[in-house]
C-alpha cells in the first residue's frame, strides 16, 4: 500500500497536468476579440471584449447564434478586423428583407432591379451558407450588402462576453 502523501502527490500532479492540457487547449481553440463599431448594438457596445471558439462546426450552426467572419478587405491600417453578426437564415431558408431595411449607402439600395414591385428583396440560402444580419440594422454591413455568407468566411462563434473587462482595461471604453 502506498503512503497517504504520495497518493496525493499523484493526485496534485495528475490535476495539475490536466489543468496544463485544459488550458493549452483552451488558448488555441478560443480567443478573445475586442469589438469595434455599433453594428451589434445593444448585444455589444464598442469596446466590449468577447470569448470566440475558433473550432466550431460550422453545420451546428444554428439561427440566433454569433458568429465571427472574415470581411472582404482583412487589413486596414495593419490592424485585422473581423465582422460580428448574428445568424438570422441557414441553407434552404428564405431571406424576404424591404427596401427600407437597406442601408442607403448600400449599392442594392440605389439598385431597384434587385426588388420586387412590392420593394421586397429575397434571398434562398444555398447549401453551406448562412444569412447574417448585425442586431443594429441601420448601422450594419451584414449579408442584406454581401450576401449569404458561405461557411469558409467563418472564423468562430462567440461564446461570451467578458463581464469584467471594463474593470480591467477602463481605458478600451473610450
Amino acid at each position: 500500500m502506498l503512503p497517504v502523501q504520495l497518493s496525493w502527490f499523484y493526485f496534485l500532479e495528475n490535476f495539475i497536468l490536466a489543468l496544463v492540457i485544459i488550458g493549452i487547449s483552451a488558448r488555441l481553440a478560443c480567443r478573445i476579440v475586442r469589438v469595434r463599431g455599433e453594428s451589434m448594438y445593444p448585444t455589444f457596445v464598442d469596446g466590449d471584449q468577447l470569448i470566440i471558439l475558433y473550432w466550431w462546426p460550422k453545420r451546428l450552426l444554428y439561427k440566433g447564434q454569433i458568429v465571427v467572419s472574415k470581411p472582404r478587405q482583412k487589413v486596414v491600417m495593419g490592424q485585422q478586423f473581423y465582422h460580428i453578426k448574428r445568424v438570422v437564415a441557414t441553407a434552404g431558408e428564405t431571406v424576404i428583407v424591404p427596401l427600407s431595411e437597406i442601408p442607403v449607402s448600400s449599392p442594392l439600395h440605389a439598385s431597384v432591379q434587385y426588388h420586387d414591385k412590392h420593394g421586397l428583396r429575397s434571398w434562398q440560402i444555398p447549401p453551406h451558407h448562412v444569412f447574417v444580419r448585425g442586431d443594429n440594422r441601420a448601422n450594419s454591413l451584414d449579408s442584406v450588402t454581401f450576401g449569404p455568407l458561405p461557411f469558409e468566411k467563418i472564423d468562430g462563434v462567440v461564446l461570451m462576453k467578458l463581464p469584467w473587462a471594463f474593470l480591467l482595461f477602463p481605458h478600451w471604453r473610450g
